[in-house]
C-alpha cells in the first residue's frame, strides 16, 4: 500500500508492506525518484516513510557553512527547524494512517540526509536507530559536535557506510569524509561498511542495505 501527502513544503510517501501485523517504521528524507526503488530493494519488511521536497543544503545542515562549489548554495543550517516539522507535524500525520501503533522507529539518509539522520538522534528520542549511508560527515564541525554531545536515546543502533573511493573527492572538505566517518565509527564502536565505488554509485541499493540493517535490529528488540 502507498499513501501520499503534501505537508508544508514537503511531499511524503508512505510505503506499507502487503502483510498483516505491525512493522518498524523507517523515515527516509530522500530524492523524489528514490523511495519506490529503495522499497522494492528491501529484503526486510518495514514501513518506509519517504520525505521529499526539502532544500538539501538548508533543511538538512545542522548549522550554516560555506558552499562547497562556486555554483552551489551556502548551507543554511536549518536542520533544527526541519526536524521540528518532521517530528511535530509530518510524522504524526503519516503514522496516523497506519493500522497499528508504532513502537519501533528509525531514520536513514544518503549524503546530507545521512548527516541529518545522525543529527536527529541527538535532538529527539523518536528514533532508536539511524543509518548514515555515504553521509556528509565531513561537514564542518560535525565530528567535534558529535563527540562532545550525548544522544537523546540510550544506546541507539547506528549504521555507517561509505563508498571506498569517496575520500578521493577533489573538493578538500569532501575528501575528509572517510577520516571523519571512521573517527565516529571508532568512537561509537560500530562497524563502517565500505561499498565499491564513489559517492554516486548504487545509492538506492546502499540505502536499502542500511534500512534492512535498521529493520533487523528494531525487529529483534
Amino acid at each position: 500500500m502507498k499513501y501520499e501527502f503534501d505537508i508544508a513544503h514537503c511531499q511524503v510517501c508512505l510505503y506499507v508492506p502487503e502483510a498483516e501485523g505491525s512493522f518498524p517504521v523507517i523515515w527516509l528524507p530522500c530524492q523524489k525518484s528514490q523511495g519506490e526503488n529503495v522499497f522494492a530493494l528491501l529484503q526486510q519488511k518495514c514501513v518506509l516513510a519517504c520525505v521529499t521536497g526539502m532544500n538539501w543544503n538548508d533543511d538538512l545542515s545542522p548549522w550554516p557553512a560555506p558552499r562547497l562549489f562556486a555554483s552551489s548554495q551556502d548551507f543554511g543550517g536549518k536542520a533544527s527547524a526541519f526536524l521540528s516539522l518532521l517530528s511535530h507535524h509530518i510524522l504524526p500525520a503519516m503514522e496516523a494512517q497506519l493500522s497499528f501503533s508504532v513502537d519501533a522507529r528509525g531514520i536513514a539518509g544518503y549524503s546530507m540526509a545521512g548527516l541529518f539522520a545522525l543529527y536527529s538522534i541527538y535532538h529527539t528520542d523518536l528514533f532508536s536507530s539511524a543509518a548514515s549511508v555515504s553521509g556528509s560527515l565531513w561537514f564542518d564541525g560535525w565530528v567535534e559536535y558529535a563527540l562532545s554531545h550525548s544522544f537523546s536515546v540510550s544506546s541507539p543502533y547506528l549504521y555507517l557506510s561509505l563508498g571506498q573511493k569517496e575520500h578521493r573527492a577533489r573538493n578538500a572538505r569532501m575528501a575528509r569524509v572517510k577520516r571523519c566517518t571512521q573517527a565516529l565509527a571508532d568512537a561509537w564502536q560500530t562497524p563502517l561498511i565500505l561499498h565499491p565505488g564513489g559517492h554516486f554509485q548504487d545509492p538506492e541499493l546502499r540505502l536499502a542495505q542500511g534500512i534492512d540493517a535498521l529493520t533487523l535490529y528494531l525487529s529483534s528488540q
